[in-house]
């Protein structure tokens, strides 16, 4: 497996990120005024379970998740592909950093399952148990090579 991971050390240090940019700090997080959008959770935690499906056209099913502040969910992805496909939830700035990370891989490499993201072998199904803590619009993507940039990406709203 491949590990991705930010360059400052790794999700476990808060997924937090502050007003512009990462801020200081070690890791993700730092800096003043960080807004802290969730935490990975434990699935006899969760409040509900969705089923996620990744597909070769670079889709999602569903084409996009609504759940809100407080909530923690598991999600169940599967990629339903012959390819390698993620499902890795952030903001713009999370996904973005991401995808930089992740351009350098060759394709079907698999980054590190992290708190906030799976990589899912072709025919594969994992578990994500995520607790979101504040409203935000964050996405839920795939950052295998050329699959961001083709679409593979959906909303996910925390209201």
């Amino acid at each position: 497996a491949c590990v991705a991971r930010p360059a400052g050390g790794g999700w476990e240090e808060g997924w937090e990120r502050g007003g512009e940019g990462r801020g200081g700090g070690d890791g993700p997080g730092g800096g003043e005024g960080a807004l802290s959008l969730g935490a990975p959770a434990e699935a006899t935690d969760a409040d509900r379970t969705v089923e996620v499906v990744m597909y070769d056209d670079y889709t999602y099913e569903p084409d996009g998740i609504d759940v809100v502040a407080d909530e923690t969910v598991e999600f169940v992805i599967t990629n339903d592909g012959k390819v390698v496909h993620e499902f890795v939830i952030g903001d713009e700035a999370v996904q973005e950093e991401h995808e930089e990370e992740m351009a350098g891989m060759e394709a079907g490499m698999m980054m590190e399952d992290e708190p906030n993201g799976v990589s899912v072998e072709a025919g594969g199904t994992k578990s994500l148990a995520f607790h979101f803590t504040e409203p935000a619009d964050l996405t839920y993507a795939c950052h295998q090579p050329g699959h961001y940039d083709a679409g593979m990406e959906a909303p996910l709203t925390v209201s």
